[in-house]
């Protein structure tokens, strides 16, 4: 599936869109992970939408800064969609087969784009309801999990909203080929008690958000029920000869905190793939150490997972290239596999 391709003649034709729809909707079928219900709005990587429509044809009229793109998936056919800026009517489908078509949109950019924001979506059919997967899966990370660089050509260039693709991480991938929603809460340079600028809010400070800008009290649509919580975070705090001294203190109440909010999920405390030997030595012994402490204290859903694979082929800075993605993908599907029997869908 190439996902590079890029729908310019949808927004471009979008831009003259005079149609009469059969019918209008102010609501998608279903939000697609963690999103600002108030603004109708997502930001969040791997964030979106998923219509459901009986008919022909789908226009959906979306806002953003006109820095972001998303994977479109209709019916399981990928293509990607580039925003413009302010509020446009984009031609997602025309002339297809008259029946049932369910569309999915997801960012395949970061919070640092800016928000993305639903407002309508129209049809010459009818809409109806879509029933969200059973199996969910929860995230928090870094730029690994955010797609960081992911497209890029070569390790040497520099990331940006271009090179950016949540839909090929290690995650995402393992969600589809275990028919699993996958929520995503990462940020490029987040870490756990330190950032890899050295300065900013920690991971701690982000993760009840609606979107990665939101910091007022709105409301926040995220799925309930995870089965499985992974974290994926460290590579910024150990990075670069760092030893932060609070790590294994921070890491324990942030899992602590999420044993709160997800009461009955395994929770992962994974690591890798991009630290070198000598910090990758440090931060492993760090993360288990504040796996034990949990451990101890009686949490017995909880268990270390090493995601790091040999890989000559790099994105952006270094970062894991499609190929190594897969690879860890394939960690992370047989260990959902064995720990919550989830076969092939």
């Amino acid at each position: 599936m190439n996902v590079r391709s890029c729908l310019c003649s949808v927004v471009l034709f979008a831009m003259g869109v005079q149609s009469v729809p059969a019918a209008e909707v102010s609501t998608p079928s279903r939000w697609i992970g963690r999103v600002d219900v108030d603004r109708h709005e997502f930001g969040w990587p791997g964030s979106g939408i998923e219509i459901g429509f009986q008919g022909k044809s789908l226009i959906l009229t979306l806002e953003d800064t006109g820095k972001n793109s998303l994977v479109v998936d209709i019916d399981g056919a990928i293509s990607r969609l580039d925003l413009l800026s302010g509020s446009r009517p984009y031609r997602i489908a025309e002339d297809l087969p008259d029946g049932q078509h369910l569309v999915r949109l997801t960012r395949r950019t970061e919070g640092m784009f800016g928000d993305t924001r639903f407002i309508s979506a129209e049809t010459d059919g009818t809409f109806f309801n879509v029933t969200p997967p059973s199996r969910q899966l929860l995230v928090i990370g870094d730029s690994i999990s955010a797609g960081y660089g992911v497209e890029a050509e070569d390790k040497g260039c520099k990331s940006g909203a271009n090179a950016e693709n949540q839909y090929l991480t290690y995650a995402a991938i393992a969600g589809r080929t275990l028919g699993a929603d996958v929520t995503t809460l990462a940020i490029s340079g987040i870490g756990v008690s330190r950032n890899g600028s050295g300065t900013g809010e920690t991971m701690a400070a982000f993760i009840d958000r609606p979107t990665p800008s939101k910091t007022a009290a709105v409301t926040a649509n995220s799925p309930q029920g995870f089965q499985g919580v992974v974290v994926n975070l460290g590579t910024n705090d150990f990075g670069g000869g760092q030893r932060p001294p609070a790590f294994v203190d921070d890491y324990t109440s942030l899992l602590a905190r999420l044993r709160d909010q997800h009461p009955q999920a395994l929770i992962y405390a994974a690591l890798g793939p991009m630290l070198s030997d000598a910090d990758f030595a440090a931060a492993e012994t760090a993360v288990k150490a504040a796996v034990e402490l949990r451990t101890t204290a009686g949490d017995a859903r909880l268990q270390y997972l090493r995601l790091r694979v040999n890989s000559k082929n790099f994105g952006c800075d270094w970062h894991p290239s499609p190929s190594t993605h897969a690879a860890l993908a394939e960690i992370l599907t047989q260990t959902l596999r064995r720990d919550l029997n989830w076969s092939a869908p």
